[in-house]
């Protein structure tokens, strides 16, 4: 009897995954879940530990985001049917342009390769701010997530605290500022609170969000700007792992030849070290800690191509 009831769960889930998906998502008229009825539907989840909640009592939370693309989201991205469910629902006072935070999870265990999870933002009438996939990592397992307006930074600051099976504290969490119709990665330290630099060598190694290699004028304008969530946006990249000459040496990892190409192009800008410098210097211990590993980075990668 209890393996047909979780034979039933999986089925259910499952079915809820592909209906929600498609059917809810595209529905027009009163079919559709009201605005008003979406506001009081994230009201009701906020605060709560959804992790552990029956599939039926989600379906409400689950009608709302499929109608705000989670099975776009899912599709593009190849998720398993059922492997990505609700986690929390957080409720903010702080910030002008989002009220609700959605955040989806699924286990290592029931993915190959790592685990990933969705953000979902919306303003104070449910309307929806932004979007994201984000990726914990090769062979990573995510285990939390928390959510605070940092005062400093003027935003909401998601945390996602995960686990490798391989080395359990090389990297412990991620940090990323909401805001503006943005989810943007700011941050990854390991279980000493130590900045970990991401991997830009294998798409399936990358922290966070998918996206290409960031062209160097972008990187120089974040970086030159005077906000600090552009800077840390920026210094994510610079400060990154792109390239690795033994592994090049042995075989060429597919889009290895741009990795090298976008950090020649920042090792002969001469703005590029005049900017480091200067951030190596600020007041947010995030970014001058990151301005410092990047620039080392950059001069021992640049000294080993050379």
């Amino acid at each position: 009897m209890h393996k047909s009831r979780q034979c039933s769960s999986l089925f259910s889930r499952s079915m809820l995954f592909l209906l929600c998906g498609v059917s809810v998502a595209t529905c027009e008229g009163s079919g559709c879940i009201a605005r008003k009825d979406t506001v009081l539907i994230l009201k009701e989840f906020s605060g709560k530990c959804l992790r552990h909640l029956p599939d039926e009592e989600l379906e409400p939370l689950l009608g709302v985001l499929s109608m705000n693309g989670r099975g776009e989201i899912i599709k593009s991205m190849n998720l398993l049917p059922g492997t990505m469910m609700p986690w929390y629902v957080w409720q903010l006072d702080e910030c002008d342009d989002i009220k609700y935070v959605v955040l989806e999870g699924q286990n290592l265990t029931d993915v190959p390769g790592g685990a990933s999870a969705i953000i979902y933002t919306f303003d104070a009438d449910a309307n929806l701010t932004s979007r994201e996939w984000l990726f914990a990592g090769d062979r990573m397992d995510l285990r939390f997530g928390s959510l605070k307006y940092d005062r400093n930074l003027k935003v909401p600051l998601l945390s996602l605290t995960c686990n490798s099976i391989f080395d359990a504290e090389k990297i412990k969490r991620h940090f990323y500022c909401l805001g503006h119709g943005k989810v943007r990665l700011v941050r990854i330290e390991d279980g000493n609170h130590v900045l970990v630099p991401n991997e830009y060598r294998y798409e399936r190694h990358t922290v966070g969000k998918r996206r290409a290699i960031p062209d160097l004028a972008n990187v120089l304008s974040l970086l030159a700007s005077e906000d600090t969530i552009d800077q840390l946006d920026a210094l994510t990249f610079v400060s990154g792992e792109l390239w690795d000459n033994e592994l090049a040496a042995i075989s060429e990892p597919i889009g290895v030849e741009q990795n090298l190409l976008s950090l020649k192009c920042l090792r002969d800008t001469p703005e590029i070290q005049k900017l480091l410098n200067r951030r190596k210097q600020s007041g947010h211990p995030w970014i001058s800690e990151a301005a410092s590993l990047a620039a080392a980075r950059i001069f021992r990668e640049s000294t080993a191509l050379n």
